[in-house]
């Protein structure tokens, strides 16, 4: 679960918010902390899908150009 989005990537490109689960990253399934990270390290374009807890349905965030993003904060 997502407990703070950041000042990175997923908060430049993206409205995620507190509380998202990620279940997949470009159709790859996510079952671990350490699952995620290697598909995070993996690309520079990503999709991530996943859901809300207490919500309906699943949401899908697209992510370009990741490695320019890394070292911010």
């Amino acid at each position: 679960m997502l407990t703070d989005p950041g000042k990175g990537a997923l908060a430049k490109q993206t409205q995620i918010h507190k509380g998202f689960v990620v279940t997949g990253v470009n159709d790859a399934a996510i079952n671990s902390i350490n699952d995620l990270q290697q598909a995070l390290a993996g690309g520079r374009n990503l999709q991530l899908a996943g859901f809300y807890p207490g919500y309906a349905g699943m949401y899908y965030y697209g992510l370009s150009n990741v490695e320019a993003f890394s070292g911010e904060q």
